[in-house]
Order: C-alpha cells, then sequence, then structure tokens
C-alpha cells in the first residue's frame, strides 16, 4: 500500500537471528521526532529473568520446570 510506504509504517530492522526482518512502526509520530524500531524479544529470551525476578523461583526450581518441559 503505497499511503504504508509514505508514512514509513513498515521499516526494516536488523534481527539479531533472523536478519533484516520488516517490522511494523508507531503509527504515532510528532514532527521532529525519531522513533527507534527496535526488534522484539527472541522466544524464551527472558524466560529465566522472570522466573527468578518476578516468580523468585531458585535455579533447582527453574531446572525442574526445565525437565519436565514446562518451559524450554
Amino acid at each position: 500500500d503505497e499511503q504504508i510506504k509514505a508514512r514509513g509504517l513498515i521499516v526494516d530492522v536488523e534481527h539479531p537471528s533472523y536478519g533484516t526482518i520488516k517490522q511494523v512502526s508507531s503509527p504515532i509520530s510528532t514532527e521532529g521526532s525519531n522513533q527507534a524500531v527496535s526488534p522484539g524479544p527472541s522466544l524464551g529470551e527472558h524466560t529465566d529473568e522472570l522466573l527468578d525476578e518476578l516468580l523468585l523461583l531458585n535455579p533447582k526450581e527453574v531446572q525442574r520446570l526445565r525437565d519436565s518441559g514446562v518451559v524450554g
């Protein structure tokens, strides 16, 4: 769609695992603002962090979840 291209709503972003990917930019912009677009996290990238900091699980509990296939 030409309007989408003209507004810059689809941009190329470098992803560490997949190379250059197309990603949706923010539909909201103001004059003079430069909105950085970056790829989202990979699947499971923050799992350990969340289990540790949010759920307060110790390493043995996390390993038990991994061994049982609950998390990857």
